[in-house]
C-alpha cells in the first residue's frame, strides 16, 4: 500500500488532462465545426455565399461543442485501454491491480465504467428519454466524485478503485 499514489498526484494528473482536453477542443472544435457547418450551409441553401457564411458560423459553434464532447470522451477512454491518461503518463503513474500488478484492458475498462457510471447512466436516460434515469446518473456521478476523496485515506484508493479492485502506482513500481 505504501507504493500507491494518493490524492494529490492524481488530482494533478487530472488537471493536466483537463488543460490538454481544453487545448485540443479550442483548436480542433472550431476547425471541424467550420468545415462541417460551411458544407451544410452551402448544401442546404442552394450553395449561396451568405448561406455558407451563416452555416460556417453556426457550424463552428455547434462543432466546437460537439468536438469538445467527442474529444473528452475519446481522451479519457484511453485510460480504459492503457491504464493511464496523458496526464498520468506525464507524471509517470498508472493504474494497476489492488495488489500492485499491471492490469488488463478488461480491468481498466471496468474501472473506467465504474468511474464514469454517472455519465453512462445519464446518457442512457437521455437516449430513452426518461428523466429519472438522468437524475439517477447525476446522483451516481456525485457519489463517485465524493468517493475520489477516499484516496486521501491510508489505503489511497478512490471509491471507483475499491469497486474495481485497482489502485494507482508509479509506473516503475508495477510488477
Amino acid at each position: 500500500m505504501e507504493k500507491r499514489i494518493g490524492f494529490g498526484k492524481r488530482l494533478l494528473a487530472y488537471l493536466i488532462d483537463i488543460v490538454l482536453v481544453l487545448a485540443l477542443s479550442m483548436v480542433l472544435g472550431p476547425i471541424i465545426g467550420g468545415v462541417l457547418g460551411g458544407a451544410a450551409g452551402a448544401a442546404g441553401s442552394g450553395g449561396g455565399a451568405d448561406a455558407a457564411v451563416a452555416g460556417g458560423i453556426m457550424g463552428t459553434i455547434i462543432g466546437a461543442v460537439a468536438a469538445s464532447a467527442f474529444i473528452m470522451v475519446f481522451y479519457f477512454i484511453i485510460e480504459g485501454f492503457v491504464g493511464a491518461t496523458l496526464g498520468k503518463m506525464i507524471l509517470g503513474i498508472k493504474i494497476g491491480t489492488a495488489d500492485g500488478k499491471n492490469g488488463s484492458t478488461g480491468l481498466y475498462l471496468t474501472r473506467y465504467a465504474i468511474k464514469n457510471i454517472g455519465s453512462l447512466v445519464a446518457v442512457i436516460g437521455l437516449i430513452v428519454s426518461v428523466e429519472i434515469i438522468g437524475t439517477i446518473g447525476s446522483l451516481l456521478g456525485l457519489v463517485i466524485l465524493l468517493g475520489c476523496f477516499m484516496a486521501l485515506s491510508s489505503g489511497k484508493q478512490a471509491l471507483h478503485d475499491i469497486a474495481a479492485k485497482t489502485a494507482v502506482y508509479k509506473k516503475v513500481d508495477l510488477a
